[in-house]
């Protein structure tokens, strides 16, 4: 008898495991030149990135075992035994109990993954997306079993497939939010407070919002880049407070010059605003927190 068999949330666990180690990889990059970035020139960042590759090419090869884990979830949502690459003639040998624990099995190769998920599941993958993984697969390849020093990757890259990745085999859920739980539970999070924990993805996400493009920001966080972005409250004011960091994540609900509500992508609170000019005869702003009686576009206060 097998025993010890996965479920599709032991698959999904470890495969949004190693999603978030790969992009911890390059949310440390982005932040150690975000400490830095207005003392240095743009040689001196490309240098930074071009330095950064071989840790970007692991993260890459990380994030493509963490998609072949969600899609073996996927199987094993079905039947876990489907992903039993043996016959039974090269079945390993039971334990003393007559068990096999199912650890021991050899199990689908990478290769095959997408068309034995396609040929049990109720859906198939969508077609753009399983040529991207093909790619990636054979990215990983080169960058396991070769050392090509041609294969360049940059920080842009390796985001956008961690979050195709988790769009596609996570649908329904939100990055931000898988991030901020695997936040607070790595041991890490043993040294913060749940503050501590918030700021980090502030300040993560401030700097993603930078480096991803318009199309990408929109597509998986629902950000405009193209509309004006104001501070929002509480990750600035509240979770920010004592850092002085300003996070210009939000942005109006509707595109009405009269609108007054702001939503934010990072904390995903909206916030209703008072529509009058800033206090700072500098600042052509006029959206206003009643709350904390601060200008939302340069944070200046205001005398109500």
């Amino acid at each position: 008898m097998i025993k010890d068999i996965p479920t599709k949330d032991d698959f999904d666990a470890i495969g949004c495991a190693l999603l978030d180690q790969s992009w911890d990889t390059v949310s440390v990059l982005l932040l150690q030149l975000q400490e830095v970035i207005l003392l240095i020139d743009d040689e001196d960042e490309e240098a930074y990135w071009r330095t950064s590759n071989t840790k970007l090419s692991t993260a890459l090869a990380i994030a493509h075992q963490g998609a072949e884990f969600l899609l073996k979830g996927r199987i094993a949502d079905v039947s876990p035994l489907l992903l039993i690459a043996n016959t039974p003639r090269e079945w390993p040998k039971p334990d003393d109990d007559g068990h096999i624990p199912f650890s021991k099995f050899r199990t689908v190769d990478a290769q095959d993954i997408v068309r034995l998920h396609n040929g049990c599941a109720a859906k198939p993958l969508d077609v753009g997306f399983a040529r991207s993984l093909e790619a990636l697969r054979v990215r990983r390849n080169a960058i396991m079993h070769s050392v090509d020093p041609n294969l360049k990757l940059n920080a842009v890259v390796l985001l956008e497939e961690i979050l195709n990745i988790f769009k596609w085999l996570m649908p329904g859920r939100s990055w931000i939010e898988a991030r901020r739980t695997a936040m607070s539970e790595s041991s890490a999070s043993q040294l913060w407070t749940s503050i501590g924990v918030d700021l980090s993805v502030v300040r993560e996400f401030n700097a993603v919002k930078e480096l991803l493009s318009a199309k990408s920001m929109l597509e998986h966080f629902g950000f405009d880049k193209k509309r004006r972005a104001y501070m929002c409250s509480d990750c600035t004011f509240l979770t920010a407070s004592d850092e002085g960091f300003e996070s210009f994540s939000a942005t109006m609900v509707t595109k009405s010059p009269r609108c007054d509500e702001l939503h934010c992508f990072i904390c995903n609170e909206s916030e209703l605003v008072e529509r009058k000019a800033c206090s700072d005869p500098e600042c052509k702003g006029d959206v206003i927190s009643p709350l904390f009686l601060k200008c939302l576009t340069c944070g200046t206060s205001y005398e109500g």
